[in-house]
């Protein structure tokens, strides 16, 4: 068997693996759903409060993370809208719940390290799970909703950044109603 077949082999194998271990690609889609104002990208505010479950304080980074990604992903919902929207301010509460990593089976097992060959083709190394609260004030009216996701995610998208997205889109849709 020459090298070219046996490397070949070697990554359609890893593939299934993979695969079958599920995959943590892309982050979900959030939508500013129709019932609500188109929100102006211009003029957007956000503010974001993180918290854990225990009500115990937070690293200062992950609360930077958190902040820097809600406001990403909201930013982004609003430009997809495509109308120009009002001005608008968003708080969010995030409150993270759970959260396990590859890293943390390293830490009890050293054996899975070999988990992370599997990482470039699309392998798990995360999963988060977090409840969000939005309030949205625009045109004089003010939508409240909570949202809830326990997303798994990868190096290509985060869990936290996976379940942030899917929590904010059910909360966006909930406030609309």
């Amino acid at each position: 068997m020459s090298l070219v077949s046996s490397v070949a082999a070697y990554l359609g194998l890893c593939g299934i693996v993979a695969a079958a271990a599920g995959c943590a690609y892309r982050t979900p889609t959030v939508h500013v759903p129709a019932p609500m104002p188109a929100l102006s990208p211009a003029a957007l505010d956000v503010s974001v409060t993180t918290v854990n479950a225990d009500q115990k304080q937070i690293e200062p980074a992950v609360a930077d993370e958190v902040h820097r990604q809600a406001s990403a992903i909201l930013l982004k919902a609003a430009r997809a809208r495509g109308a120009e929207g009002a001005p608008a301010r968003v708080r969010v509460q995030v409150r993270l719940e759970d959260s396990y990593g590859i890293s943390d089976s390293m830490r009890q097992d050293g054996c899975a390290v070999f988990a992370y060959a599997f990482a470039p083709l699309g392998q798990v190394t995360d999963r988060e799970k977090l409840s969000v609260e939005v309030a949205v004030e625009t045109g004089g009216r003010t939508y409240t909703g909570r949202g809830r996701a326990d997303k798994m995610g990868g190096i290509y998208a985060s869990a936290r950044r996976r379940a942030l997205a899917a929590a904010l889109d059910e909360a966006l849709a909930d406030a609309s109603r």
